[in-house]
């Protein structure tokens, strides 16, 4: 293997623990927006347990917002 498939494999493995990392933030916010969303579109709108969902999510967004800023690489 030359030094230039070396640098490339590195730089590969290294976008891939990037990947890793920001799916790995982003899953609770994503998990919390599925559990809100099922909670609507099974007609528990507006109930405790609605809003006490709605509330973790907020949270969730704020605080990966915090750490992470508004961009969301795809």
């Amino acid at each position: 293997m030359t030094t230039h498939d070396q640098h490339e494999q590195a730089k590969l493995v290294c976008q891939r623990d990037d990947a890793i990392d920001k799916v790995e933030a982003l899953a609770p916010v994503v998990q919390a927006a599925i559990a809100f969303r099922a909670l609507e579109l099974g007609g528990h709108y507006q109930t405790p347990e609605w809003y006490g969902t709605g509330g973790v999510l907020r949270g969730l967004v704020d605080r990966y917002v915090d750490e992470r800023g508004t961009e969301v690489d795809v």
